[in-house]
């Protein structure tokens, strides 16, 4: 079984998530991605995004503070109501959520998405990226989420690309006997020296082709 990792950079949105089959692929996200999708590990280092997140998915009916849909008058005002906690969500139930003080790989200016690739590092020696963009031609924030709580505006620069990739170098460097292969159609920074890279096209044709002819082995052979 391959690691899948999902960044929140923009790219991943032609990308559609729910072509990685369950029982081939074991999925790591980070933060936001659980409004959307639910891997089989979340990883969050925010205590803000914490906060939301335990909230959203500890109470029932309510869409709190999850990109414009601000129901209720939002997190605080639904703190403040003093709301009961239930078990039960509108969101699926993610298996293995691993906040900060549960990463023992954590070091400071790690993000949540490169924490997310070393905890997939743990079990697997095989690990697909994808959503880590690193650079915009704007200089602007480039990330899914943009715009919405626990992230920053549009209109805001990025500061984080030239971190993220000296800490892409220094995980590859630790990863003694596996592969990462970067999903993306630039290759910023000379990160081709230390993980191989596919287009985004190239790489969905792959997976596409790989899941139909599955199909129709499975088909044909019942």
């Amino acid at each position: 079984m391959k690691a899948l990792v999902i960044g929140n950079g923009e790219s991943r949105k032609r990308i559609g998530l729910n072509l990685f089959r369950r029982d081939e692929w074991e999925i790591y996200g980070c933060n936001g991605l659980y409004r959307d999708f639910n891997p089989d590990h979340l990883i969050i280092l925010d205590e803000g995004m914490r906060e939301e997140f335990e909230y959203n998915t500890r109470t029932a009916g309510r869409r709190i503070m999850v990109g414009k849909a601000d129901i209720g008058g939002g997190y605080a005002r639904a703190k403040s109501a003093n709301l009961p906690e239930r078990r039960s969500s509108i969101y699926g139930k993610i298996e293995n959520v691993h906040f900060l003080d549960d990463i023992p790989e954590y070091e400071p200016m790690m993000s949540a998405g490169c924490m997310a690739i070393q905890v997939a590092m743990r079990d697997h020696k095989e690990i697909d990226i994808i959503g880590f963009d690193l650079e915009t031609k704007d200089g602007l924030i480039n990330n899914v989420y943009k715009d919405s709580p626990n992230y920053m505006p549009n209109h805001k620069q990025s500061g984080g690309f030239i971190i993220d990739q000296y800490n892409l170098k220094v995980i590859c460097n630790r990863f003694d006997g596996g592969t990462i292969t970067r999903v993306a159609d630039n290759i910023p920074f000379e990160l081709d020296k230390y993980m191989k890279h596919v287009t985004i096209e190239e790489y969905v044709s792959k997976v596409f082709a790989h899941n139909f002819y599955r199909h129709a082995r499975e088909t044909y052979a019942t």
